[in-house]
């Protein structure tokens, strides 16, 4: 029944929606005899978003949910599922006026220290004596020991659990010699029973870097095989997991709690999650979205290792990552224009024989193969790829091939200092005399959104007293990381306070941007922190962007010293 009302009631207005999220929250809580610990995690997660769209209305205003807190606090919570006891414990204490925003806002500190202290075990290979994973559970005991009330019995198993579950969830992961083995040589079976496949399979003349065969079983959509080419690697084979996920994702119990979580956020946020095409899944249309979701997190993907590449001066990697960067923009625009055609009831010549990814190589040597006049002999140095057209002698396009150190780094850092990446450009001011920094001034395109890095803690900036948990101190980017900023660079993080301003008053901030990138906006951005005299710690930052398509922000961001 509620699966039901879910999916066919149509609420218009901001209360209604808030009202059938309570309501379903209400409803999954009353599965808890028989749904037992997963049903209230995911009511935790009903009851939670449900909070933020109340406070996001009370702030901003029905005409800003839009462009607000919905898409990343649904991200926020399906990357951190197993803070869920501590979320809902901090939401459910008692804290008086306008307890609301604070418990809003200490979850989303909880579920950060949660997502550090799973990237402090991935960097650590698991060591719980290294100091980077000793400081990220002694950052989450402080929080537990909040939502617990002081327990530290019920703590310290929290924090075991916890941590121990973590660990599991990193198995998935290659470093990074790993990911440039080839399946065949390192063992299709010892990799289908880490990355829960049924069965891996080396085919010889396979044209795709692998291609992922699913089927209905028993009422379930599964995948019951993994195809691979004998020189596909490792990292290929962890590119297609996001398939593999969501094509299993609404199986069993939880899968159908899942499936209504999913209707749910679209219809807060009009963006597709589930595939339209989910009741055929042996449909073109079917494979052609799953295809659009995969290459997606793919170039992200790629995006944010060119970034760290980059960072750690590795020019030959950076220079392999720019071209499948190149190369998979390509592909997602075939993808997307096949998806527009279907979804107009236009036909396509796409197959549904697996969810595939095609490599650069192949892509071009069938290109030439067709001695078409249109597609000549490319110099070398250069390669086809697919384009949005379905036009003869359009459908493909050549891109220039990155195959030196030089030639990825002139790609990215100009003469005058600037970094330019993916259309648009990165201008750090120099440190005053103080050694303060003094602004950031960009042109931000959609193809930058996630190629940033996290602050470095090698890096303290002006002001900072050395303990961040203990003085709610953050290392604050004036480019944010999910904008394409440096986490690497002295010029763009400021000392802020963590608890409000970095989060979650510049992260909502941030969001909003990025909203307005998603969409196709080109935004001019400017981040300038404010000083008082000589001191050191800023006293606001002023952030003006706007877009080419009418988006603007112009705000400025206090910095109280000291407040919790």
């Amino acid at each position: 029944m509620i699966d039901v009302r879910t999916i066919h009631s149509k609420p218009t207005s901001l209360a209604e929606r808030l009202q059938l999220i309570f309501t379903l929250a209400l409803g999954v809580l009353m599965m808890v005899p028989s749904g037992g610990a997963s049903a209230v995690t995911v009511a935790a997660e009903l009851a939670f978003i449900a909070s933020d769209l109340h406070q996001i209305v009370k702030m901003g205003g029905q005409n800003q949910l839009a462009n607000t807190a919905i898409d990343p606090t649904h991200a926020l919570i399906a990357e951190v599922p197993d803070a869920a006891e501590m979320i809902l414990a901090l939401i459910a204490l008692p804290l008086g006026a306008g307890g609301a925003a604070i418990a809003i806002n200490e979850a989303r500190v909880a579920a950060q220290a949660t997502r550090n202290l799973r990237a402090s075990l991935i960097r650590a290979g698991g060591d719980l004596t290294r100091p980077e994973v000793a400081e990220a559970r002694a950052e989450v005991r402080n929080l537990a020991m909040k939502a617990f009330g002081g327990n530290e019995v019920r703590v310290d198993a929290y924090l075991e659990t916890l941590t121990a579950k973590l660990g599991k969830s990193t198995k998935r992961l290659a470093t990074s010699v790993e990911r440039t083995s080839m399946v065949a040589e390192y063992g299709t079976e010892a990799l289908a029973r880490r990355f829960g496949i049924s069965k891996i399979t080396v085919v010889e003349d396979l044209k795709a870097t692998a291609s992922v065969r699913h089927g209905v079983v028993d009422g379930k959509l599964v995948v019951a095989e993994v195809r691979v080419g004998p020189k596909t690697t490792v990292g290929d084979l962890l590119d297609h997991m996001v398939t593999v996920d969501a094509l299993e994702r609404y199986n069993g119990v939880i899968g159908k709690l899942r499936l209504l979580w999913d209707h749910i956020v679209q219809k807060a946020t009009g963006k597709t999650i589930v595939n339209p095409f989910r009741s055929d899944p042996s449909s073109p249309g079917f494979r052609i979205f799953e295809e659009v979701r995969k290459h997606e997190q793919m170039l992200r993907s790629r995006m944010s290792q060119l970034a760290n590449g980059l960072d750690a001066g590795d020019g030959k990697a950076a220079a392999k990552l720019h071209d499948e960067t190149e190369f998979y923009e390509g592909e997602l625009s075939y993808w997307r224009r096949e998806l527009s055609e279907v979804e107009a009831g236009r036909s396509t010549n796409v197959e549904s024989t697996g969810i595939e990814a095609r490599n650069p190589e192949g892509i071009h040597r069938d290109v030439i193969a067709q001695n078409d006049p249109a597609y000549p002999e490319l110099p070398e140095g250069q390669r086809y790829r697919r384009t949005s057209s379905r036009e003869p002698g359009k459908e493909y396009e050549p891109y220039d091939v990155k195959s030196a150190e030089s030639s990825a780094r002139e790609r990215i850092r100009g003469a005058d200092g600037s970094v330019t990446s993916h259309g648009g450009q990165v201008k750090y001011r120099p440190l005053d005399a103080l050694g303060r920094p003094t602004g950031v001034e960009a042109t931000l395109t959609p193809g930058m959104l996630g190629t940033g890095t996290k602050a470095r803690t090698s890096i303290e900036p002006p002001g900072w007293l050395g303990d961040g948990t203990k003085f709610n101190q953050g290392r604050g980017h004036l480019l944010a990381n999910l904008l394409g900023g440096g986490g690497n660079l002295p010029e763009n993080l400021v000392t802020i306070q963590q608890n409000w301003v970095n989060t979650p008053v510049m992260s909502k901030l941030e969001d909003q941007v990025a909203r307005a990138m998603m969409q196709g906006e080109t935004v001019h951005y400017v981040s300038t922190p404010l000083y008082d005299a000589d001191k050191l710690l800023p006293r606001g930052i002023t952030i003006v962007a706007t877009g080419d398509r009418g988006f603007e922000l112009i705000v400025t961001i206090l910095n109280p010293p000291g407040m919790r």
